[in-house]
């Protein structure tokens, strides 16, 4: 499933939402109004047309790779080839207009986002000493550095409080806003939620219409405070019900809190409002899948699919929707999905090979079904419990040499995750493979690591028996007398289940017969009795007993029944 994190370009996203300061022409304005009603596709139409006419605008080459770097922040099928091109247009805004500094402040963005804190320094400072006057570019700059507040924030503070005096000389109370969001933002991720909220409230002071100045104090309240967030965020709605931002914002608040029919009800919204991309309706079909509605969520990812049949992250969806329905019908599809999925994606995960062979257990292929846990766990080798549902597997469908193998593995891999069950299946499957020296060791292991597990000593027992066929050493007496002692605690404790008795009659029986072959005629006879006495018709306890009469002349002794 996708999840939504908050990471570097996020915190861009986030930073940089507000009414942009104006550079002297109204397309710039709506060029501005199209991205912050992340309408991405058109303000990318409108600069690109825009920059063919007077290709030396150089500010507008900052709002395209602007553009660029919001479509990749919510979209993880574009993020690498939007980062490229917005450097590419950077660059040519450098060299459109060299004098110039906010692509400058979009370089040291791409920078951040390849985690180059250097590199992004020096050309924050490019960017300043360019325009260390213009307000446009300390108010830029201001928000670029509030998307690395440990490496940044003094310095974010700094331009931000430059950019407020030089407001305060011209005037320009409206001009404030994005210096005081901005200053907000900062703020607030140095956790200093009363100075963030100071902030946010100056911006509502000037306009208290503002929506993401409701928004950044909302998302103060997120982790905290759900009712005064979902609060703000629908006064963000009612002040500017045309912006989308709000809707998406309280969609995920919804999803945070497991909310997911209001969540899908405000994305829905947000959709509306901004326009459907393929990550939007992704998104959507994962909240219906949240709510268990995967009519719904099959229904949106099939239409995404057929707007962007490439797309892997919607064939992934696909597939876990399907295996979620759970019948053998659906299963099916869901291998097929996977299928194309995993000969499609460049990015396979641990979970992408488990999920996969859930489908296939589920769709009548254990043995497909196994060989993907093990891929699965040598993609993420913590899951060790892949491979013990691994050796589940082969266990139920009698492929013992296979179980050994896997487990073997296993125990290679991690001795300190080497589960009591994957000891006695261990031990089982040399058992049935016959190779019994092996089980020998690892039931040996079992005993001393578990002593009070019944299970391990019986299994011992069985190992040795094998070893000893002709009992001529009696290899397993005393590990069945161990059976004996424990199975007869366990039953006065009223744990005297069929399994129990069963493994008390093979006791006895081995028992009585090594007693037999010691000569200790009477020792046999009382274990042979104890037999019959929980199962009348046990013929070995019978053969015993008949080896215990007197042989009449040319009689052959009774062997033990096997």
């Amino acid at each position: 499933m996708m999840y939504f994190k908050k990471s570097v370009l996020t915190a861009i996203v986030l930073a940089i939402i507000s009414s942009f300061t104006l550079i002297n022409a109204q397309s710039i304005e709506e060029l501005q109004k199209l991205i912050k009603n992340e309408r991405y596709a058109d303000a990318k139409t409108m600069a690109s047309n825009w920059l063919k006419k007077k290709p030396k605008e150089a500010p507008v080459y900052y709002y395209l790779g602007t553009a660029l770097l919001y479509e990749a922040a919510a979209d993880s099928e574009v993020f690498q080839a939007n980062v490229d091109s917005a450097k590419l247009v950077f660059q040519e805004g450098i060299k459109r207009d060299d004098d110039q500094g906010l692509n400058y402040v979009g370089m040291g963005k791409i920078a951040l986002l390849n985690n180059d804190v250097t590199t992004a320094g020096k050309y924050f400072d490019d960017a300043y000493k360019k325009d260390e006057k213009d307000v446009a570019v300390l108010t830029e700059l201001g928000k670029a550095y509030a998307t690395n507040v440990p490496a940044f924030g003094a310095k974010g503070i700094e331009v931000l409080k430059a950019a407020e005096q030089i407001l305060d000389k011209k005037k320009k109370k409206d001009e404030k806003i994005d210096v005081y969001i901005a200053l907000g933002t900062i703020y607030r991720q140095q956790n200093q939620a009363s100075d963030a909220v100071a902030y946010f409230q100056k911006a509502l002071f000037i306009n208290d219409k503002l929506q993401n100045a409701y928004i950044a104090r909302a998302e103060i309240y997120e982790k905290v405070n759900k009712t005064e967030a979902e609060n703000l965020y629908k006064k963000a709605i009612e002040v500017d019900p045309s912006n989308p931002a709000a809707y998406r914002q309280l969609a995920n608040l919804y999803y945070d809190y497991k909310d997911y029919a209001n969540s899908a009800e405000y994305w829905i919204k947000y959709i509306d409002h901004s326009g459907s991309t393929t990550y939007k309706q992704q998104r959507l079909a994962s909240i219906y899948y949240r709510n268990k509605q995967y009519d719904k969520a099959i229904s949106i990812i099939n239409e995404a699919i057929k707007n962007d049949p490439e797309n892997t992250i919607s064939l992934r969806l696909l597939g876990n929707l399907y295996l979620e329905m759970g019948d053998s019908v659906n299963a099916v599809k869901s291998v097929s999905t996977f299928e194309t999925y995993l000969a499609k994606s460049k990015k396979i995960t641990s979970g992408d090979y488990q999920n996969y062979g859930g489908a296939l257990l589920k769709a009548g292929r254990p043995m497909d079904a196994a060989a993907n846990y093990i891929k699965a766990f040598d993609a993420d080798t913590n899951k060790f419990d892949l491979l013990s549902d691994a050796a589940d597997i082969y266990r139920a469908n009698k492929k013992f040499k296979d179980v050994v193998k896997t487990l073997e593995y296993k125990r290679v891999k991690s001795a300190s995750n080497f589960l009591a069950k994957d000891y006695i299946n261990l031990g089982i499957a040399h058992y049935v493979d016959s190779t019994y020296a092996e089980g020998k060791v690892v039931l040996e292991k079992f005993t001393a690591a578990y002593p009070t597990l019944t299970d391990g000593w019986f299994w011992l027992s069985r190992t040795c028996a094998a070893l000893d066929p002709d009992q001529t050493q009696a290899l397993a007496q005393p590990y069945y007398e161990k059976v004996v002692t424990m199975v007869l605690a366990d039953s006065l404790n009223k744990a005297n289940t069929v399994k129990n008795k069963k493994q008390l009659v093979e006791a006895y029986v081995y028992l009585g017969f090594a007693q037999l072959n010691k000569k200790n005629n009477d020792l046999a006879k009382g274990y042979f009795e104890k037999v019959l006495a929980i199962e009348p018709e046990n013929q070995a306890a019978k053969d015993g007993l008949a080896n215990l009469e007197p042989q009449k002349p040319g009689k052959k002794p009774v062997k033990k029944t096997k």
